[in-house]
């Protein structure tokens, strides 16, 4: 067998040699190669984040377009409700316009004149006396022609005012809608002509508020003519 012989000199040449190659060899050992699950799962990560942010967006966005379908909503609410009081205003300025309702006015010994089916009539309010839990009320009800007129038919409505903004819109229709009463009297005595007649009205249920709220309506029955005299 024979011996390889290295003397101080050969030793120093290999381990110069050598030395580098080993060290290289460790370091690209030593390396961090990619793990692919890795990068998948921080992609993914990245993904999520992405679309929470986009699902915050579309909340914050759909907040704001609920708030604004509220607001607008509210606003075409009191729209319409504005516009609804204003034509109930109208319809109730026209009622009263046309004379077919009248308003008592128990405060005034003054005539106003009622539209009737057949003519006009006139009307005062005679006296007011509280009876029950409401009024009686006594009115003068002024036939100026020389016919009579065989009963009528008063029909009666009471309470609250209507109230009015600067605009003229009522601003408690439907309170006033609400706290409407109603009643209905037959009147057989005959309307004579050429004077005053007097009728009275209950008034049951109502406030010293609704008093100076009560309208009526007048339907004359029959007009009775004299007989022409005869020789």
């Amino acid at each position: 067998m024979h011996k390889l012989a290295f003397n101080n000199r050969t030793r120093f040449t290999i381990t110069k040699t050598i030395l580098p190659l080993i060290v290289a060899a460790l370091l690209v050992g030593c390396e961090k190669v990619p793990d692919q699950s890795s990068t998948e799962l921080e992609n993914r990560v990245a993904t999520i984040e992405t679309e929470i942010n986009a699902m915050q967006t579309a909340k914050s966005n759909s907040a704001a377009a609920i708030n604004y379908l509220n607001t607008n909503a509210y606003q075409n609410y009191e729209d319409i409700t504005n516009l609804y009081a204003r034509v109930q205003s109208i319809e109730f300025q026209n009622l009263f316009n046309n004379r077919h309702w009248i308003k008592l006015d128990p405060t005034s010994k003054s005539y106003q004149p009622i539209d009737t089916s057949l003519m006009p009539l006139l009307v005062s309010v005679e006296d007011l006396t509280p009876y029950l839990d409401g009024y009686k009320v006594k009115i003068q009800i002024g036939n100026p022609y020389s016919m009579e007129f065989n009963g009528l038919h008063i029909s009666c409505k009471w309470g609250i005012p209507l109230k009015y903004n600067s605009n003229t819109v009522t601003t408690n229709y439907t309170e006033y809608v609400s706290s409407q009463k109603t009643k209905e009297y037959d009147q057989p005595e005959a309307l004579y002509s050429g004077q005053w007649n007097t009728v009275e009205l209950t008034i049951i249920p109502a406030t010293a508020e609704e008093i100076q709220n009560v309208t009526i309506s007048i339907a004359p029955n029959q007009i009775i003519l004299r007989q022409p005299v005869t020789e």
